[in-house]
């Protein structure tokens, strides 16, 4: 199977994959730029030439940041595919995110990332 098969809609299952998550919630903000700005924040590690690794980007931290535009609250949204999981590393980052009074969004669907987004701005 290549690669463009992987990133699309799982056919048989109708599943939607993690990046078509990604991909729609950072679309329908783009069109708002006056109440929020989001952008892709990505972690993980490539292989030099030599053989070492460089690792990039902070381990659990959500696959989507940035903050609401009107009063500058930090937002962290760890996108997820359909049927997986948040991992307890990155649920820990997202409590830590809402703790100290950013607003951490755990996303299934643009559509949890819309209703997130209602409540924390009906508080303004």
């Amino acid at each position: 199977m290549n690669k463009k098969h992987i990133n699309a809609v799982n056919k048989k299952k109708n599943v939607i994959p993690e990046a078509r998550v990604v991909k729609s919630i950072l679309q329908y903000y783009a069109l708002f730029p006056h109440k929020i700005k989001l952008w892709r924040n990505n972690t993980g590690a490539t292989k030099t030439a030599s053989g070492g690794w460089i690792t990039f980007g902070l381990k659990n931290s959500p696959d989507i940041i940035g903050y609401i535009a009107t009063t500058g609250r930090f937002v962290g949204i760890e996108c997820k595919g359909e049927g997986k999981k948040i991992e307890p590393g990155q649920r820990a980052f997202l409590d830590d995110i809402n703790a100290k009074g950013g607003l951490g969004i755990a996303a299934w669907s643009l559509e949890d990332v819309q209703e997130a987004l209602k409540e924390a701005w009906d508080e303004y």
